[in-house]
């Protein structure tokens, strides 16, 4: 029978945990390069939204939504509630917990000007929904993974100001094991102006692995 192995057990095991940019307890942070950044993806309009198509740069099982000023310590997300829910926040951080170990995962982006309506079509085509709030001070939300080159990744310009982002997975059955980089996982994330709320879960998808 095959091991079932916990996601932080699998980063421990490859000696990966010390090199995400900011998580604590480390000798030698991990030094942000300075480069151009990539360009903000094309954007077109949608009925009212600004539509975001990207391939996201996902590894060890997460994808960021970050305050592009935010310095969070990583070595504080996924406690098991959270775990649970496929999404964590932190000051200026919302991770996003994916199917696969890594690489690009197709993502849309819907910048929205009201919260959308939650109904039983909106959810019907997704496996997993939840959403949460995250404040964006600078203006720029960066979207980038843990061992990403963040000062490349792409930015999505905002009014600054606090967001709520609700995050849809489908595909996660695709990607079926520890270290998978292939998969037809792929997200949709809607965000919105908000006041400061509770995460909520929406609709859930049972979870394989005991941590990321």
């Amino acid at each position: 029978m095959r091991e079932v192995v916990g996601r932080r057990a699998l980063l421990r095991r490859l000696g990966l945990l010390c090199g995400l940019p900011w998580l604590s307890g480390c000798a030698a942070p991990l030094a942000l390069p300075q480069a151009e950044p990539r360009p903000t993806p094309k954007v077109t309009v949608d009925a009212g939204a600004s539509v975001y198509e990207m391939s996201a740069y996902a590894d060890h099982y997460q994808l960021y939504f970050l305050d592009e000023r935010a310095q969070p310590d990583t070595g504080q997300l996924w406690r098991p509630e959270a775990f649970a829910d496929r999404i964590d926040v932190l000051p200026g951080l919302l991770a996003v917990a994916t199917a696969r170990y890594g690489f690009e995962v197709p993502l849309r982006v819907e910048v929205r000007q009201q919260a959308p309506v939650v109904s039983d079509a909106s959810l019907s085509a997704w496996e997993h929904v939840a959403e949460a709030s995250v404040a964006v001070p600078s203006g720029r939300l960066v979207v980038t993974g843990p061992l990403d080159d963040v000062a490349r990744a792409p930015r999505l310009p905002l009014p600054p100001g606090t967001y709520r982002l609700r995050v849809h997975y489908a595909g996660l059955a695709t990607a079926s094991g520890p270290g998978d980089t292939e998969g037809d996982d792929h997200y949709l994330v809607l965000i919105w102006p908000a006041l400061k709320v509770a995460s909520a879960v929406l609709k859930r998808a049972p979870r394989e692995y005991d941590g990321p």
